[in-house]
């Protein structure tokens, strides 16, 4: 399987580092998606400012090596481990995310997010 990204995230968050874990938990954390040509955004985004929210499928593109662990130890279980597909881990068999964020201004070929977790250049699927 090829995907190709319809486009990629300015964020306020420049590096991996200090990123909150899941979208929703800042809510001030204001992203920018600039969607590629080829997907006719004065098209393909109408109808979407009667919405308030929007599910934004990624590549955690900042992964610079894959291992796959079916448990894992997420820090706020204290040490427990649980499987994988129990948890938020980017380090997973496809390195994609979701996130709910708040849809703000759309203009062009932009929209403006609200509450993501998403670092600078993050590759967005859909």
């Amino acid at each position: 399987m090829n995907f190709n990204p319809i486009g990629y995230i300015e964020s306020c968050y420049k590096q991996k580092f200090g990123t909150p874990r899941q979208s929703g938990l800042v809510e001030g954390a204001r992203s920018i998606l600039k969607i590629e040509s080829t997907y006719q955004p004065e098209i393909s985004l109408l109808g979407l400012s009667e919405f308030t929210h929007v599910w934004v499928i990624f590549v955690f593109h900042e992964l610079k090596e894959y291992s796959f662990h079916a448990k894992v130890h997420p820090p706020r279980l204290s040490g427990d481990s649980v499987g994988l597909f129990a948890t938020r881990s980017p380090h997973r068999p496809n390195p994609i995310g979701l996130s709910l964020v708040r849809i703000g201004e759309i203009k062009n070929n932009t929209i403006e997010l609200w509450g993501g977790d998403f670092v600078e250049g993050t590759p967005v699927l859909d």
